[in-house]
């Protein structure tokens, strides 16, 4: 059957989107971008849509991605050769408080969707936005410069995080494309990675008892998974708790069960209008769970998890201290059927 999006996915492969995405550039305040930064599986492509659909904007798709070529630079760095490594993810580290970095160049670009424009990056786009003027941004590569970007260039931040028992669950279900982030995301090379860039960028933030922990749990596919969440939520959860990073934080869980959530979401964005969460899915939900209740979407997780992982979840978390305990908190706060003891 032919749809519109898959007449757009033929379409968004011709230069002209490119050249229109790079004259609009110009026209472009990075005080007027939005910027979504989340972990793998927590919902960052759902609020892209979402707001693509709420705020009528254009959207760039994770334009840190190895496919894009002006973010080689950030993959090379890192000691990854493009070719024959797609599976590696980049994870650049820059402080929040630094005045520039070697690669504001690219950020800047980023963030105005100037030579970033792919058939990749606009994969997820409605044709009928194509000529709008501000943009939205997402990319789940960035967690760790997402408090330095937003500082730096002014663009507001929403700043996605969900319970990672429902992330662990989502990514081991290897649906909707996940193989691939189920393999990058458990290998050593992702928990080397992130480890090498937080300790070059801020050491302090590895305590000796949480390397303990690290080396004790890694090497383990799940456990993994499990520490790279912990590495990519924990850095900059610090940052906010010690002030220096002020994004707008939505727990996945919250957002859906708590309209208080949904209000600051309107009240950051200074919107009146309102559309109905519950009637939106985004393009990763699978049709079998687009007829699922929202509640057991979000805990799902207790049935498809075993109960060796959901513990294994737990242990872990509970070496990076109060920042990811309260987020756990806060997802576990709307569930009936606690799993903890």
């Amino acid at each position: 059957m032919i749809t519109a999006k898959k007449v757009y996915h033929k379409l968004s492969r011709l230069p002209l989107f490119t050249l229109l995405d790079d004259v609009q550039s110009r026209r472009i305040s990075l005080a007027d971008t939005i910027f979504i930064n989340g972990f793998w599986r927590s919902g960052t492509t759902y609020f892209m849509e979402y707001l693509e659909k709420l705020l009528r904007r254009r959207t760039f798709f994770e334009p840190m991605h190895y496919s894009v070529e002006q973010s080689r630079p950030l993959h090379t760095l890192m000691g990854f050769t493009i070719k024959g490594n797609e599976m590696t993810q980049c994870h650049p580290f820059i402080l929040p408080q630094a005045k520039k970095s070697d690669h504001d160049a690219f950020y800047e670009a980023m963030l105005c969707g100037r030579q970033v424009s792919t058939p990749w990056t606009r994969r997820n786009r409605r044709i009928s936005l194509s000529l709008k003027k501000n943009i939205i941004v997402k990319s789940v590569r960035s967690n760790l410069v997402a408090p330095y970007l937003m500082n730096r260039f002014g663009v507001k931040n929403i700043f996605i995080i969900r319970h990672p028992a429902g992330v662990l669950a989502s990514i081991i279900r290897k649906e909707a494309g996940t193989k691939s982030i189920y393999e990058s995301l458990s290998s050593e090379i992702c928990i080397n990675v992130l480890l090498q860039q937080i300790k070059n960028g801020d050491p302090k933030l590895l305590n000796d008892n949480l390397l303990a922990a690290i080396k004790k749990y890694r090497g383990d596919k799940v456990n993994n998974i499990i520490l790279s969440w912990c590495l990519c939520n924990y850095v900059p959860l610090k940052y906010i708790n010690k002030g220096l990073y002020h994004p707008l934080l939505i727990n996945y869980e919250s957002f859906f069960m708590n309209n208080e959530v949904k209000e600051k979401l309107y009240d950051y964005l200074t919107l009146d209008d309102r559309i109905n969460i519950l009637n939106f899915d985004s393009s990763t939900t699978t049709d079998e769970r687009k007829n699922t209740s929202t509640y057991n979407r979000l805990y799902s997780w207790q049935k498809d998890l075993k109960t060796e992982q959901i513990n294994k979840v737990y242990d872990i978390c509970s070496y990076f201290g109060e920042e990811i305990e309260k987020i756990i908190n806060t997802a576990e706060s709307y569930n009936a059927e606690p799993n903890r003891v």
